[in-house]
């Protein structure tokens, strides 16, 4: 009775282990940060079922499954700098239940350096595209020089240009130039933002109409004030009045102070639906520039802590 006993002391101590682990291999493997980017699972497919529980032995093909799903994301060279590719489903919030891929079907550089993003239509599912520059800029000017016509986008799709950190603070940090219509042909085209966007102020919608494919878009980040602009053509300023799309100037209390975000250049479907004529979208990139403002080079003694932080807590994803 004694030895029986044992036995099924034993059992529940293991089972017990096996739960334990079991939660904690789901939050480290599936989770990542906990906003508006949380990937879910890797490698765009759905967790894995762990084994059942059968004995002590159990406990080494769940912690090698749930290592095995620890995928590394692919990295990229463009304009200069490197940039991680994002991998898995949108759980919350913005591009939530987009499936995002880092195949090469779905981000590339072609032969002149340029940045291809597609979302693309495999086994069933739409896949999205998203990039994250390794390196935090802070303060300065951030330039998208665009190869293909914004204002053509399938209703539904969103093409972003952004800063997004994973610390919480500030709203992320989130900057935003983005160009959709969100399901509605009645609606604008383009936005600029300062995060979060439902305060009043911080949201600027217009209409882009282009004459070409080239346009260039780009926010000045200071520490007083945010300046958006769009103009038609590649110019890292207007030479003159007539290439100016849009401007505009937030000079709110929401301008965030620098700190962990990254650059991101994202495309995606907005409430994960289709685009229209189920046809793949493409959009490519000719250049990412970014000018630093001399008056603010020691800002980077300054910087939120949490950069810091956060990239020794999350060095294998910005995501």
């Amino acid at each position: 009775m004694k030895t029986t006993g044992r036995v099924a002391i034993i059992k529940m101590a293991v089972v017990a282990m096996i739960l334990v682990l079991r939660q904690t291999v789901q939050g480290d493997v599936y989770q990542g940060s906990s906003s508006r980017y949380w990937n879910k699972h890797s490698d765009n497919r759905p967790p894995a079922e762990l084994a059942p529980v059968q004995g002590v032995l159990s406990v080494v093909p769940i912690v090698q499954s749930a290592q095995a799903e620890r995928v590394a994301p692919r990295k990229i060279q463009f304009s200069g700098y490197t940039w991680q590719l994002k991998i898995g489903r949108q759980s919350i919030n913005g591009a939530k239940r987009n499936y995002f891929s880092d195949s090469e079907e779905n981000v590339w550089i072609d032969d002149k350096g340029q940045l291809h993003l597609k979302i693309t239509r495999r086994d069933g599912k739409w896949y999205c595209a998203e990039v994250a520059s390794e390196k935090t800029f802070g303060y300065g000017k951030y330039i998208f020089y665009l190869e293909s016509p914004a204002d053509q986008l399938a209703d539904n799709v969103v093409l972003g240009l952004f800063t997004w950190g994973s610390s919480p603070r500030y709203s992320h940090r989130e900057i935003d130039i983005e160009f959709s219509r969100w399901g509605k042909p009645e609606e604008a085209n383009a936005q600029f933002v300062v995060q979060p966007g439902t305060q009043p102020g911080n949201l600027h919608r217009f209409n882009i109409q282009l004459r070409q494919n080239r346009s260039t878009h780009s926010f000045e980040w200071r520490k007083e004030s945010i300046f958006f602009q769009s103009l038609r053509g590649h110019y890292p300023s207007p030479p003159d009045g007539s290439c100016i799309i849009q401007s505009w100037s937030y000079t709110g209390k929401n301008n965030p102070r620098p700190g962990d975000e990254r650059v991101r250049i994202d495309l995606w479907l907005s409430d994960a639906k289709p685009p229209s004529g189920n046809a793949e979208i493409e959009v490519v990139v000719k250049k990412f520039e970014f000018i630093p403002l001399v008056s603010h080079a020691v800002v980077e003694l300054g910087r939120e802590d949490d950069r810091t932080l956060e990239g020794s807590r999350r060095a294998d994803s910005f995501f």
